[in-house]
């Protein structure tokens, strides 16, 4: 019979318990991890637990509207394992990627739009777009958590009205567009602006 595989170490995770039904997003960004949630949860609400636990900085809070943010000091190279138990989401931050990577969402244009052309990410679970400013780059960010572990789009995308960036979970829109809007409807999540987006560079 074939030799087992080594084990992988067990690193420190992050652990959240909102308490209740919950949607998450992940996404690193400028050497940070950040974590953000569809509702309103305590500052100290994440916990390091686990060995090297000092591996992982302290969980800090982050100013958010429609929910609540926090974020954690990070390497340049990360690929969290994100598992939802319950009400529990458990972040586990690693070097290497050692499960599968998340299961990506459609980005389709939908350039005849009645309204004006939009964007729609097909993420039907999504109920609630959380804003945030990012203390150090300083830009506005649009982000929308899911409550299924895994679902995010995770390659990035640009176009002249917005910019989607890579995700770890759930949906991370920059918008470029000051009248940017990106709101959850019945197709999943619409990323639209008066009059349409403009779709192509």
């Amino acid at each position: 019979p074939a030799a087992p595989a080594p084990a992988v170490a067990a690193g420190p995770s992050i652990v959240f318990d909102p308490g209740g039904p919950s949607s998450m997003a992940v996404f690193a960004r400028a050497g940070h991890l950040y974590m953000v949630f569809d509702k309103s949860l305590p500052i100290g609400a994440g916990k390091v637990n686990g060995p090297n636990a000092e591996l992982v900085g302290g969980v800090e809070p982050v100013p958010a509207t429609g929910g609540s943010a926090f974020r954690t000091r990070v390497g340049p190279f990360v690929w969290p394992k994100i598992e939802r138990q319950g009400t529990v989401w458990r972040i586990t931050p690693s070097t290497r990627l050692v499960n599968a990577g998340p299961q990506e969402l459609r980005v389709e244009p939908d350039p005849a739009f009645l309204m004006g052309a939009r964007l729609l990410v097909r993420a039907n679970d999504a109920n609630a777009v959380v804003q945030l400013s990012d203390p150090d780059v300083g830009d506005r960010l649009l982000v929308t958590p899911l409550p299924v572990a895994g679902q995010a789009v995770s390659e990035p995308r640009r176009f002249p009205d917005a910019e989607l960036l890579p995700a770890f979970q759930g949906v991370v829109v920059r918008p470029l567009n000051d009248d940017l809007a990106v709101r959850p409807v019945r197709e999943g999540l619409e990323i639209g602006a008066p009059g349409g987006l403009h779709l192509s560079p």
